[in-house]
């Protein structure tokens, strides 16, 4: 399955949706996603910064 799983973020990523795309990870194990540990951490933080973004130019 790790092998889909991971085809299927390729996929989400190619078209743009990196949040999908970390979604989709998640459903790996533990172990593999250690693995992919630094990649799955900036991938976060560049998540959580965009939202951060977005919150702050939304705020009155």
């Amino acid at each position: 399955p790790a092998a889909a799983i991971t085809a299927q973020a390729q996929t989400l990523l190619d078209a743009g949706d990196l949040a999908g795309a970390v979604n989709t990870l998640n459903g790996l194990s533990a172990s593999t996603q250690a693995a992919m540990g630094d990649w799955l951490s900036q991938a976060k933080a560049l998540l959580a910064a965009r939202a951060a973004i977005i919150a702050l130019a939304d705020a009155p």
